[in-house]
């Protein structure tokens, strides 16, 4: 069957031009051999080298600024959203649930919008979808952009328990499907097992 070889394609293509953003990054580590992922997992692109963003601070709903580098340690999923995206709203829930399929492992998944509209606004927007009891951030401060365009919606970027970018997911990926967890299962393991860099060789 060619469906499946096209479709590789054309997620690769997509990804080019993330690849090279990224390549601006300084490398942090070989990531050795990449995960085989499912098909459900096209979207997502593990780098066989990690990378280093600048320290990613977004802020919380009443202004205050929140680093990512509290949650070293982690694997951490920043899933990029707006209100008036559908396919987002569709997926915040999708991806609590799967944090609390892992909540013995060491995961945090970091809803971030890229609305212009007020915190108050915006989560008024979640109210009427009944998701008032997701907390979400806002990158008000364009932080992303300092690693990656942030010119779609939903994307997801995972960072290693230090804090480095190891993979991304552009557009909506069904966060449920049973294809899912298993593979999660290995990024968490891989990703988590890397040891905590010291805060003075940190340059996230």
């Amino acid at each position: 069957m060619k469906l499946r070889p096209v479709i590789l394609s054309l997620a690769v293509a997509c990804a080019l031009p993330m690849l090279a953003q990224a390549s601006n990054l300084a490398k942090a580590y070989p990531t050795g051999e990449l995960i085989d992922k499912p098909m459900i997992m096209t979207k997502f692109v593990e780098f066989s080298n990690a990378r280093t963003p600048p320290e990613l601070i977004f802020n919380d709903r009443q202004g205050q600024p929140v680093s990512m580098d509290q949650h070293q340690g982690k694997l951490v999923l920043i899933n990029i959203w707006a209100s008036w995206c559908g396919p987002c709203i569709k997926e915040i829930p999708a991806l609590r649930q799967l944090e609390q399929q892992f909540s013995d492992k060491p995961v945090k998944v970091v809803p971030v919008s890229i609305d212009d509209l007020s915190s108050d606004e915006v989560y008024q927007v979640l109210a009427n979808y009944q998701l008032q009891h997701i907390d979400s951030l806002f990158d008000r401060g364009h932080a992303m952009n300092g690693v990656m365009p942030v010119n779609v919606v939903p994307a997801t970027y995972v960072l290693d328990s230090n804090g480095n970018l190891v993979g991304f997911a552009r557009g909506y990926l069904d966060w449920q499907d049973p294809q899912v967890a298993p593979y999660m299962a290995q990024l968490i393991d891989k990703y988590t097992h890397i040891g905590v860099a010291s805060s003075t060789e940190d340059q996230h």
